[in-house]
């Protein structure tokens, strides 16, 4: 699911389907949004000493209390801006036009961050010669992502 992030960094902004019956139930309630990053299986052949099957991971946990909103005007400034963020990306990006009955269909779902938990299992427990071992397997397998976070973790 797509989030934005508040120009504050204080609020996660989306919107459901209001036939999604999800959002009736969670305004007032405290929420956990569960980020995760690049994470993939290593295997214990890529050590040079003694190791068992592991998974190196990143992840974030975003706590917060949850509200909910229909103003059609911040529902197309979060459409917007959801819009933007992904379109982006695309040499000729898509510009919305939102009917008043596309805002209509949709809740806007708004996240006061009260807290922040990261959490991540990148081989640091292993010795250095196995970590660049690790990566160098990563990369050779595609996982240039994870590999690149474990090279900021000697």
């Amino acid at each position: 699911m797509p989030f934005l992030l508040s120009p504050e960094a204080k609020k996660l902004l989306r919107h459901v389907a209001k036939q999604n019956p999800q959002h009736s139930e969670m305004s007032g309630q405290e929420v956990l949004v569960t980020l995760q990053g690049p994470h993939d299986y290593i295997s214990p052949t890529w050590y040079s000493s003694p190791g068992v099957p592991t998974w190196n991971d990143q992840a974030v946990h975003v706590y917060g209390l949850c509200s909910v909103f229909d103003d059609s005007d911040r529902l197309k400034e979060l459409g917007d801006g959801l819009t933007s963020k992904y379109e982006a990306a695309f040499s000729e990006p898509w510009r919305p036009e939102y009917k008043p009955s596309m805002l209509g269909a949709i809740t806007g779902i708004q996240i006061s961050i009260n807290e922040i938990q990261c959490k991540y299992k990148l081989s640091q427990n292993r010795s250095i010669q196995d970590q660049k071992q690790v990566i160098n397997a990563l990369e050779k397998l595609g996982a240039s992502a994870l590999a690149e976070a474990m090279g900021h973790n000697p």
